[in-house]
């Protein structure tokens, strides 16, 4: 006698045949994606090829991002970044996968955003570096971020990566990337009022022959265990 399957049953394992494929993709899209890997401050070669060239100027952060790994975000601020850049130099994002060939590359750059604190835009140039994009480029991973005016010292930014950030395997990270940054404190600026004036002065005269405790630590701007006029010489020589 010959069982017959009941529509329900069939539509059942049609579903789960189709849940297969449509979970087999999605895992086949992931396995090479965009993924930001790591981020710092870096000083490099423009017209290298070599990954050696481009050198990591203090902290780089590494988010734990593979190409098929993704840990969500907040990923760890980086720190010590300068208030203005010049040379080449610039904040570098490294990532799972080529970012810069020449298919992409136009549309890659409007991929990025930087805004302050009050989350007001900063102007930035977006570039890669290298002469060979679709080759041998071992700075192929990197996109660098150069702010185009003065970062306020001592504050936090943020660097807003869209979505539609593709690889040269055509893939797409597939959904926003956000890396975060703070400035060096201007030094001298004891007050943080984000300027170096005669108030700074004034400010570390009240802890003048007190014992260093709190606050006073920071009035001992030449670190020799004493506030006095030394501290005091050596701020007034940045007054802006």
């Amino acid at each position: 006698m010959k069982l017959k399957k009941s529509p329900v049953i069939l539509l059942l394992t049609l579903i789960m045949v189709l849940q297969g494929v449509v979970l087999g993709l999605t895992a086949f899209a992931g396995t090479n994606l965009p993924n930001v890997i790591s981020y710092g401050v870096y000083s490099f070669d423009p017209n290298s090829n070599v990954e050696t060239t481009t050198v990591a100027q203090g902290t780089v952060v590494s988010t734990g991002n593979t190409g098929a790994i993704y840990n969500e975000p907040p990923w760890p601020t980086l720190t010590g970044v300068p208030c203005s850049f010049s040379g080449n130099v610039g904040i570098g994002i490294k990532f799972a996968t080529n970012v810069v060939p020449e298919a992409y590359w136009t549309a890659n750059q409007a991929c990025f955003h930087m805004y302050d604190a009050s989350n007001n835009s900063v102007a930035i140039n977006v570039i890669r570096i290298g002469t060979v994009y679709d080759g041998n480029n071992g700075n192929r991973n990197y996109i660098f971020i150069i702010p185009q005016c003065q970062l306020q010292p001592g504050s936090t930014y943020e660097i807003v990566i869209d979505s539609t950030l593709t690889s040269n395997n055509t893939q797409q990270a597939g959904k926003e990337q956000r890396v975060y940054f703070t400035t060096n404190a201007l030094q001298g600026d004891m007050n943080d009022d984000n300027t170096v004036n005669i108030q700074d002065l004034l400010w570390m005269t009240q802890y003048m022959g007190e014992a260093l405790t709190g606050e006073s630590l920071r009035a001992d701007f030449n670190k020799d265990g004493v506030v006095n006029i030394l501290d005091l010489l050596k701020v007034k020589a940045l007054l802006t």
